[in-house]
């Protein structure tokens, strides 16, 4: 669970609060912690530093660096070293074996793309050099990734993701990413992570005509949620006012062991996979009225202390309003652990309601002493006694999970007519051991929603059978962590990352990827152009997504309608197309009447009619529409409109059109 931003902020907010905010709220100082456990190295701090130079032009790395023996966060100690001068170079050594984990040089001044930039295969063949000098040892583990690392994008850098398989199998969250400078190969960034544990190969490979026949028939989670696109044009822009939708949820992070089990993102193997039935938590006694006024320090620190059990003052106080919102944070620290044992809860002073906790102990020192049961009506009591405001509201599945480190995690979803509403939920963790809520968060108001009718629904079976067609199955290793015991990598099934779907449409059928763009007609590369003489230009438009596909064709053959034209143009980032001119009413594919002035999809546009539409939505249109004619080689120019004359005229100078072989233009074909 990672930490909210107020807690890791708490301090800042005590400095920064206004001195009327402030007044009675200093913060109690706590003692001086204890020295945290010194991270142990294998390496010598002068090899590690040796090992650093070794990468950069000895001028730069002449000077005594300076160097820190820190934890990382695989677990590892590691060499920080880092020297400053014509900018900043930090490198990270393992502590274990001196490898080279991480690289970054920062030089002084603007970033600029060189004029005497390297070519892409200068730039490959360089790449492989710094890969042979960085990870000699895994140099046959990391293959190159499809696409770079979007994070890192440096016009004055070439940027290369790798990938690290095992056995011919790739692992998670296990790869490199390696950025040089544009023209001189330098190296200016590196970043490895190495796959932790041994591999346990298993003696048989399940068919994967089994596991395919497995994964069709995993369930599909029914749920509204939020349609975060306008259309199908893929150049979307997320809104909190964007309509709710009817949508299956694809199963996420579940995998496929080859003895036919199934098993979690952790490994931790998982007993059931069907989805699970809700109960509703039960509406409070007395129903949830906010209070009159906004509760006082005293009263909103009486409600951290009963949620979180604790029943000192806190080391820490602060207090933040934003948007008409009043919250009390407060801070418990116990300086007699190393890990401080840290503890925050922020408290709706306006509703009087717990907002977040936050304790950094998600998982049990020991084993769970709780039962399921137990664990859960602590979990509902909570939520009745301190979130009375859901209560009545949410619902929370019957079987809950159990992780692999002794802590009971549970979360409740707003439900509308027996379907989970997505965007509307709480999540709250409990120690299996103790019986305290370690972690909380929830929504800090009530939502507005306006939901579809569950209408129309498509029955989800067939639908998880496409989705496994599309997305197809994939062996790659996923790690274990049992409890107590040294981690290891298992070989699993699962579905292929090629093709994401997030969601899929429930009353329509459409497969949707996270950005909302219809992956069957976007994502799915047509199976009709290979050998085609366009093949290079239509896939290099179905990579931008500009062009689409129907049933995972093209059709490069077929005449293309008014309407396609002007649904490719509006996929450009120009402010055209405009709307193509019709002389009277046409009537489309489907039977209806089209408006003069709209893109008609019945009618084939012609080249011309095309060129033009193209050229205004460049920004050429005064060009096209000068009076003078510009002269072209093509000998059938005398039949080209004459308005659309000059907009052929500026695609042929771009080099964007360039006719037949044998010189003709066609305007009207």
């Amino acid at each position: 669970m990672s930490r909210p931003v107020w807690a890791a902020g708490l301090l800042v907010l005590v400095l920064a609060m206004p001195a009327q905010a402030a007044s009675g709220l200093k913060p109690m100082m706590p003692t001086t912690p204890p020295a945290p456990t010194a991270p142990v190295a294998t390496i010598a701090e002068g090899t590690a530093i040796q090992v650093a130079r070794s990468l950069f032009p000895a001028e730069l790395v002449q000077a005594k660096p300076n160097v820190e023996l820190s934890p990382h966060y695989s677990g590892h100690a590691v060499w920080d070293i880092s020297w400053e001068g014509d900018g900043m170079i930090f490198v990270s050594v393992d502590a274990r074996d001196g490898q080279v984990v991480s690289v970054n040089r920062w030089k002084n001044g603007p970033t600029l793309p060189s004029t005497t930039r390297l070519t892409q295969a200068e730039a490959e063949a360089k790449a492989a050099g710094w890969l042979a000098k960085l990870a000699p040892g895994a140099q046959s583990a990391l293959v190159a990734a499809k696409s770079p690392f979007a994070d890192w994008y440096d016009p004055s850098a070439y940027t290369f993701g790798y990938n690290w398989q095992a056995m011919g199998y790739p692992v998670p969250n296990a790869g490199a990413y390696l950025r040089i400078e544009d023209a001189t190969g330098e190296l200016l960034g590196w970043h490895l992570n190495r796959p932790e544990g041994k591999m346990v190969l298993p003696p048989a490979i399940l068919a994967e005509s089994e596991a395919r026949a497995a994964f069709a028939k995993l369930p599909l989670t029914l749920s509204y949620t939020r349609a975060y696109w306008k259309d199908e044009s893929y150049h979307t822009k997320p809104s909190s006012s964007s309509p709710m939708l009817l949508a299956y949820l694809p199963p996420q992070e579940l995998a496929l062991s080859q003895s036919g089990s199934w098993i979690g993102p952790d490994g931790q193997p998982l007993p059931d996979v069907t989805i699970p039935t809700w109960k509703q938590v039960p509406p409070p006694i007395v129903p949830y009225k906010p209070p009159t006024e906004p509760l006082s320090k005293a009263e909103s620190l009486m409600i951290a202390q009963k949620a979180s059990g604790r029943t000192g003052e806190p080391d820490l106080v602060s207090l933040s309003r934003w948007d008409g919102q009043l919250t009390y944070n407060f801070g418990w620290v116990d300086w007699s652990k190393p890990e401080g044992n840290e503890l925050n809860v922020s408290v709706d002073a306006v509703r009087g309601l717990v907002q977040e906790i936050w304790s950094g102990k998600e998982f049990s020192e020991g084993p769970a002493t709780l039962t399921p049961a137990e664990a859960q009506q602590i979990a509902v009591d909570f939520m009745v006694t301190y979130r009375p405001d859901l209560a009545g509201v949410l619902y929370y599945p019957a079987a809950n999970l159990v992780n692999g480190l002794g802590s009971y995690i549970f979360r409740f979803n707003l439900q509308h007519e027996g379907i989970m509403v997505q965007d509307y939920s709480a999540e709250l963790w409990i120690n299996g051991a103790t019986g305290q809520v370690v972690t909380f968060w929830g929504p800090h108001q009530m939502l507005e929603l306006d939901l579809p009718k569950p209408e129309g629904i498509l029955p989800p079976g067939p639908l998880m059978a496409k989705l496994v067609e599309v997305a197809g199955l994939e062996l790659g290793w996923v790690q274990v962590q049992p409890a107590g015991e040294e981690p290891f990598l298992q070989l699993v099934w699962h579905l292929g990352q090629s093709v994401p779907v997030s969601l899929i449409e429930a009353q329509t059928g459409i497969f949707r990827d996270e950005e909302g763009t219809d992956v069957l007609k976007f994502r799915l590369p047509p199976t009709d152009v290979a050998g085609h003489w366009a093949e290079h230009e239509i896939l290099a438009l179905f990579d931008q997504r500009i062009v689409t596909v129907e049933s995972g064709k093209f059709m490069p053959e077929q005449a293309m309608t008014e309407a396609e034209a002007a649904a490719w143009l509006a996929r450009l980032n120009y402010t055209g197309p405009r709307p193509f001119a019709t002389e009277v009413p046409a009537v489309g594919k489907d039977g209806a009447e089209v408006a003069p002035g709209e893109p008609n999809p019945a009618t084939p546009i012609t080249r011309e009619a095309f060129v033009r539409q193209v050229v205004v939505a460049l920004g050429y249109e005064k060009i096209a529409g000068m009076k003078n004619q510009i002269w072209m080689d093509f000998h059938d120019q005398a039949q080209i409109e004459p308005g659309a004359r000059n907009a052929v005229a500026v695609l042929n100078g771009l080099g964007v059109i360039r006719g037949t072989p044998e010189g003709y233009f066609l305007p009207k074909k």
